[in-house]
């Protein structure tokens, strides 16, 4: 497999967020699957190259609480508070 050197961290964030929804497998496995695959994979992978792994690893942790929340049928927000601080 040829390295792709303009492959960057919007470039895998972009598969991410689409994993599990055009091919076959992905869609028997289903999205929160996939993404939850994809985490596990990404422990064990060597080169980043130009990818900025937490930056990635952040979205699709939060990709996945997403799917997950929305199979519940709830925000992944739901039952945090936020505050503004006047300026």
């Amino acid at each position: 497999m040829t390295k792709d050197p303009t492959h960057g961290t919007g470039d895998e964030i972009d598969f991410v967020s689409q994993i599990g929804r055009f091919t076959d497998s992905g869609k028997n496995i289903g999205q929160k699957n996939m993404v939850r695959l994809y985490i596990n994979a990404a422990a064990r992978r060597a080169d980043w190259g130009k990818i900025d792994r937490n930056a990635v690893l952040a979205f699709a942790h939060g990709r996945l609480a997403e799917l997950e929340a929305r199979e519940r049928n709830v925000s992944p927000a739901a039952g945090r508070t936020f505050s503004r601080v006047a300026a």
